[in-house]
């Protein structure tokens, strides 16, 4: 059966076959050119929509828009958004895209050395070092650009080389580099475990660490609520440990001396609740852990279509009506959201999105 599709092909291939050698090399000229604009216009419009946060209204992240709702895979979103970054920061990368003396995968890898750079040391790299990378990798291949980084800052082409890339639809690879004192204590990790699995590889250590961080941290939540401490109202005022125990010293006290503490009481619920007034954003503990456990440790965030933000990453317990115009800390004012839909709110009145 001819498709739209089938037959769109079969007469685009019909018009080029009469075409001489000359003019179908030309054509190929002209289009690829066409392409790398139509690709450098695709990153001036997804570094508006990241100013304007618009991919928020649907997804987590702009990376997660660029897949789902324009349609490349992982490694392409990932590619032209670091692109976009690198372009933000020196506007010559356009022109060198647009000649195609620098790639998309270029880009990317130049933008990934500079971003870990920043993540060792602390500081962005100046605009003159950027500019220099650029004339030393322009024109060179992704291997060629990753021997150059190897070579000027082997530190940090070690973490680059950490990226995940993806196996199949259920593993991923990750190089690591293990310093000795790691190794010496997957080692020991290793002997400790060995009644579990006498041999395990990495990754299976790597499963048992997170595993037993992930049942620590849980275990040490639970246990935590069940040994909270009584509501106040339900111990005896006699026994109940008040502000500075200045009531407890007042019942062992001489009479004289009970007014002077009791005095001295009042003061300091006085300091106590200008500093809570201070601070009306801090929320209890408890409070804090309820949120996380009321949200299953994810973004809250509902959006137009009836579903929820996916992101576990970065999250933040937020006032559902802010402070400032009155919210309180109870939990029925608070919810757990990622970093990307808390800035989003903030620019918004309750209510709007």
């Amino acid at each position: 059966m001819n498709t739209p599709f089938s037959k769109a092909a079969a007469h685009q291939n019909q018009s080029i076959s009469h075409l001489s050698d000359s003019d179908l090399l030309r054509r190929a000229r002209e289009i690829s050119l066409e392409e790398r604009k139509a690709g450098i216009a695709l990153l001036h419009h997804l570094c508006e929509i990241e100013r304007r946060r618009l991919y928020a209204v649907k997804f987590a992240s702009l990376h997660e828009y660029v897949v789902r709702e324009l349609g490349y895979s992982d490694g392409a979103a990932h590619r032209r958004i670091s692109a976009m970054r690198l372009m933000k920061v020196a506007p010559e990368v356009e022109k060198k895209l647009e000649q195609g003396t620098l790639t998309l995968s270029t880009a990317s890898q130049i933008q990934h050395f500079l971003k870990t750079e920043k993540r060792i040391t602390g500081v962005a790299a100046p605009i003159a070092e950027v500019r220099s990378i650029l004339t030393q990798v322009e024109g060179k291949s992704s291997r060629q650009t990753e021997a150059y980084f190897a070579a000027r800052s082997p530190q940090v082409a070690e973490l680059m080389r950490e990226r995940p890339r993806a196996i199949d639809g259920e593993k991923i690879q990750v190089n690591v580099v293990l310093s000795a004192s790691l190794q010496e204590k997957l080692k020991r990790l290793r002997d400790r475990m060995a009644h579990q699995n006498s041999s395990p590889s990495l990754a299976e250590q790597i499963e048992q660490l997170a595993d037993f961080a992930l049942r620590k941290l849980e275990g040490n939540s639970a246990r935590r609520e069940r040994l909270s401490r009584p509501e106040r109202q339900n111990v005896n005022p006699a026994e109940r440990p008040v502000e500075d125990g200045l009531v407890n010293a007042a019942l062992r006290q001489p009479t004289e001396q009970i007014e002077e503490l009791e005095e001295q009481r009042h003061r300091s619920l006085e300091v106590k609740n200008a500093v809570q007034s201070k601070h009306r954003r801090v929320i209890s503990v408890q409070n804090r852990r309820e949120v996380w456990r009321r949200a299953d440790a994810r973004c809250e965030q509902k959006f137009s279509n009836g579903e929820r933000c996916s992101r576990t990453h970065l999250l933040q317990v937020d006032h559902r009506i802010p402070v400032a115009w009155g919210g309180g800390n109870e939990l029925s004012n608070l919810q757990l959201l990622c970093s990307t839909h808390n800035r989003v709110k903030s620019d918004r009145l309750p209510g709007e999105y």
